[in-house]
């Protein structure tokens, strides 16, 4: 089987290093956290509350996606804020064998998250401007979309069973195609 990489997004204080780590661990898989591979450039950047550019975040994006390609393990689970489509579809791109996980809730939830979080560089005054540019996941994409509400134990419970149901079924289509 091709190598399974799982990209796990949303905006910032959604959950998704708490869920990308969790979905990991339950699958023996490798888990690469995104915001400890932002350039200090952007780190920088964010904790000035000054959102980054496309620009700001395209090296950041190869980066990740490299180092995914570059894992040893069968399963890499990538948490990333990928707020736009167009960032989904590079990794798309570059990572053939993708499975999207959506992590979504409302400002209020997660502006509270933020503001509760200790040593985090990304300020509770940039959740504007990454809700402006969050694009929900369209239908081509095939993701799996989860409400923050849910506890992340749940959220990785249901996202594994979808996982699993998913390869299933693409396993089994090939399994038909070689007879």
């Amino acid at each position: 089987m091709q190598k399974l990489h799982i990209l796990v997004f949303g905006v910032s204080g959604s959950g998704k290093s708490t869920v990308a780590a969790k979905l990991a661990q339950t699958l023996n898989a490798e888990f690469i956290e995104g915001d400890d591979h932002h350039p200090k450039s952007n780190i920088l950047k964010m904790s000035k509350g000054q959102p980054l550019t496309d620009r700001d975040r395209a090296p950041w994006l190869e980066s990740l996606s490299t180092i995914a390609k570059q894992s040893n393990k069968e399963i890499c689970v990538i948490s990333c804020s990928a707020l736009k489509k167009q960032y989904r579809d590079f990794f798309r791109h570059e990572l053939p064998n993708l499975i999207l996980v959506s992590l979504e809730g409302g400002r209020d939830i997660i502006l509270s998250r933020i503001q509760n979080r200790n040593g985090h560089f990304m300020p509770a005054s940039l959740l504007g401007s990454q809700l402006a540019e969050y694009e929900a996941p369209t239908v081509e994409e095939n993701s799996f979309r989860f409400s923050i509400l849910r506890s992340p134990n749940e959220i990785v419970t249901d996202a594994v069973d979808k996982i699993s149901s998913r390869l299933n079924l693409a396993l089994g289509s090939q399994e038909n195609e070689q007879m």
